[in-house]
């Protein structure tokens, strides 16, 4: 219970402050109050409703499998070798004795 009070809180706190930074970016300086009076009461409302609403999103995942193939068989064909450590002072100092001469 007080899970699903705290994830409610939360839904509308995110909607609400995300249309109050709408509001503070588009409309806090016009000089139509009617406007902004009706986008603060129904961005107000829409918090408190928002929550409730369920949006199911489906998705094939066969199409993903095609693309997963496809790359690891591209990535089979290379041959991976391991590359030696060097030592940067001694370059370091190769290349010092170089332009010294």
């Amino acid at each position: 219970m007080m899970e699903a009070l705290g994830l409610y809180l939360l839904k509308s706190s995110i909607v609400s402050g995300i249309f109050i930074l709408i509001y503070f970016l588009l409309l806090r300086k016009e000089s139509f109050f009617l406007l902004s009076r009706f986008y603060l009461l129904l961005s107000v409302l829409f918090g408190y409703i928002f929550p409730f609403i369920k949006i199911n999103i489906t998705h094939r995942v066969t199409e993903h499998i095609a693309i997963i193939n496809t790359l690891q068989s591209t990535v089979n064909q290379f041959s991976f070798v391991e590359e030696q450590n060097f030592n940067a002072e001694v370059i370091q100092n190769q290349s010092f004795m170089i332009i010294c001469g």
